[in-house]
């Protein structure tokens, strides 16, 4: 039914690359052009927040990524990782010195980066890094030049956001933002305890069967 999934458990642990490249094989048996995208490990972006022992658990996701022929890296930076000189200069610093040429880096920035839309924008033109969004809340601040959009939805419901279930409505509201854009390929993920179930219908919806 689905014919892509983005893999989260890397945010937590990086599997083995023998078990990578059989979570590929067994999807390519299923639907030969299966999707797989990857979130960058937490160490990078909330422990060690793009500091020295960054570089090398990056090397270690690209590995994982690779065997998964994934190109589409998620980097998720958390509210407490501020939009600070300090944090910005870590930033430009990292995503200069890793090699993501083979990649599609998207970044979803959390908490007071929205304050201010320009330092953003001012990363992502410089390493060409699509932000990734919730469109119920913004919109792409920038999309790299390969084309790829990159949404993520989790839920209205502020305070327990991920109890969340999308009714039809806002299905549908969903459709017209997502048709809206003029983009090569926009990627919608859902991110919920009803994850499966919303992406399904939206599927429906997006094919006119309801």
């Amino acid at each position: 039914m689905f014919s892509l999934v983005e893999v989260n458990s890397t945010f937590y642990k990086l599997p083995k690359e023998t078990t990578a490249e059989r979570w590929y094989n067994e999807a390519a048996e299923a639907n030969r052009d299966f999707e797989f995208t990857v979130k960058v490990n937490r160490k990078i972006t909330h422990d060690d927040m793009f500091g020295k022992e960054s570089y090398e658990v990056m090397e270690n996701v690209k590995e994982v990524a690779e065997a998964l022929k994934a190109k589409v890296l998620l980097f998720q930076t958390p509210p407490g990782f501020k939009p600070t000189t300090s944090n910005k200069r870590k930033m430009v610093e990292f995503f200069k010195t890793v090699d993501l040429s083979d990649f599609i880096p998207v970044w979803e920035p959390r908490g007071r980066w929205w304050s201010q839309p320009e330092s953003i924008l001012r990363i992502c033109r410089r390493f060409d890094i699509t932000t990734v969004v919730d469109p119920f809340h913004y919109d792409p601040v920038y999309v790299n030049e390969s084309g790829v959009c990159y949404l993520r939805l989790h839920g209205l419901n502020r305070r327990r956001m991920y109890d969340y279930k999308f009714t039809k409505d806002d299905l549908i509201k969903l459709k017209t933002k997502v048709l809206r854009y003029d983009y090569d390929r926009v990627y919608v993920l859902f991110n919920n305890i009803y994850m499966y179930q919303d992406a399904g219908e939206f599927i429906r919806i997006l094919n006119n069967e309801f």
